[in-house]
């Protein structure tokens, strides 16, 4: 999960609807996004970090959040 991304969002008062309403893609999309489960395009990635005052890493995923590789 992207717990940056929520925490930004949160602190700027706003709700995912309204985000993406406001960088132009559906809120399914910047849900998954926020959920660390699809990335943004470079248009979108650049919109959201105008919209929101992000940083690179606020795109990283928590590192708790890694799923462990599987082997053998």
């Amino acid at each position: 999960m992207r717990k940056n991304l929520k925490e930004k969002r949160l602190e700027m008062r706003m709700t995912q609807e309204a985000v993406s309403e406001k960088i132009g893609i559906v809120r399914a999309h910047y849900s998954r996004i926020e959920g660390g489960l699809a990335d943004p395009s470079l248009k979108v990635y650049f919109k959201m970090k105008e919209l929101l005052n992000l940083t690179d890493e606020d795109f990283e995923n928590s590192e708790e959040e890694d799923l462990p590789v599987k082997t053998g």
